[in-house]
């Protein structure tokens, strides 16, 4: 959610230097690839993904799109929970915070 885009890009912007990352949300990745799927300029009057304030319901998820990405970080209780086994299961890297898990 919001919160953890602020830490991430917060991240990003302190360590920039040492180690260039990209943080992408994965509510981005659904938004983009439905707009792309439907060939539509706005999803529920949002032509961005960052206007859009609901819960973006899919009707499919993008594994394509997932699997370009070098790593994941998995926030428990977080909606991405049930994402978990799937990207675990492509061999990609997660993180997870160490104290809940």
């Amino acid at each position: 959610g919001a919160l953890s885009e602020c830490v991430f890009d917060k991240f990003v912007s302190k360590n920039r230097h040492w180690f260039p990352l990209k943080f992408v949300q994965l509510e981005q990745v659904l938004f983009e690839d439905h707009l792309s799927r439907t060939r539509t300029a706005s999803y529920e009057d949002a032509s961005q993904w960052k206007d859009h304030i609901g819960e973006i319901k899919v009707p499919g998820m993008p594994y394509d799109k997932l699997a370009t990405h070098v790593a994941a970080i998995s926030l428990p209780y977080d909606t991405t929970i049930f994402l978990f086994n799937e990207l675990y299961s492509t061999n990609m890297p997660i993180f997870v915070p160490r104290d809940l898990w």
